[in-house]
């Protein structure tokens, strides 16, 4: 089953505001400046990043868990992996790494006090799971099934 994944209120608010400062950037431009153009050019680039690992939905099959993003996507065999709930409470005490938290979604690399480095995909704080796959790697996503 695929389970198409709606931004929680904070993201869209965020993702508004971080166009409307590219868009504000890029109206009151000096092309002529390469310090503005450096930073304008990072700005950009870093908002692509973003948009490019935002989960757009979760397919979810007897085998796999699928997070699809625009152009790839992370999969876990079900098998593999171990996956448990996690609660906004304990999201709320992340050490961050590199991510964004709410400009497009909840994406990046996070530490959490009782863990080591952790990968969120998410586009809400809705149904979130910790998935660890038995190399160790930790990930937290949308997987609407836990309970």
């Amino acid at each position: 089953m695929t389970y198409y994944l709606k931004p929680s209120r904070s993201v869209i608010i965020q993702t508004v505001i971080g166009l409307a400062i590219l868009f504000l950037l890029s109206y009151i431009s000096d092309a002529t400046n390469i310090l503005y153009l450096a930073v304008y050019a990072l700005f950009l680039l870093l908002l692509l990043n973003f948009i490019f690992r935002m989960p757009i939905c979760v397919k979810i099959t007897d085998d796999i868990i699928q997070v699809k993003r625009l152009f790839n996507s992370l999969t876990f065999n079900k098998k593999e992996v171990d996956i448990e709930p996690i609660s906004v409470k304990e999201l709320k005490k992340l050490g961050k790494f590199y991510g964004a938290t709410g400009l497009f979604s909840y994406v990046g690399w996070f530490s959490l006090p009782a863990e080591s480095n952790v990968r969120i995909q998410t586009a809400n704080q809705n149904d979130m799971a910790l998935v660890t796959t038995k190399e160790g790697k930790k990930y937290v996503i949308n997987y609407p099934q836990v309970q």
